[in-house]
């Protein structure tokens, strides 16, 4: 389960760069396909790494789980990872075109940030946020 959390903000964090958005504005669609682009074999001369300059690893306290899904992890192991996230970002823009069509199916759109007090931060799905939304 961390690995395939890990891929999904790692999905998020390589679309956000390339889109050059925040995660409000993010296509759920855009990032779910993000990640596959980055790990797919045989990219385009060999493609960055996980680590690299092209490629660099987060900072902070996500740096942590990076490093064992896309360093030490094995292939098989990023595969399954990207695989699931691709479904449930798949599942979740699903969701979101079912419950309102008329909304662009952007994380703004289907999540909400809670803060509570002496709590982390956390993400809830919320799919009628943005009915009237139309960028």
């Amino acid at each position: 389960m961390e690995h395939s959390i890990t891929a999904m903000t790692e999905a998020m964090r390589l679309c956000m760069a390339r889109f050059d958005v925040e995660w409000p504005d993010l296509s759920i669609d855009a990032a779910r396909d993000e990640l596959a682009y980055w790990i797919q074999p045989n990219s385009p001369a060999q493609g960055p790494v996980p680590g690299s300059a092209e490629w660099p690893a987060p900072t902070g306290p996500y740096a942590r789980s990076w490093h064992r899904l896309f360093q030490e992890a094995d292939r098989d192991d990023v595969l399954l990872a990207v695989a699931r996230s691709e479904e449930v970002l798949g599942l979740l823009s699903t969701s979101a075109t079912c419950h309102h069509p008329e909304s662009p199916t952007l994380f703004g759109c289907v999540l909400t940030e809670f803060r509570p007090s002496g709590s982390p931060v956390f993400f809830g799905v919320v799919v009628d946020t943005c009915r009237n939304r139309t960028t």
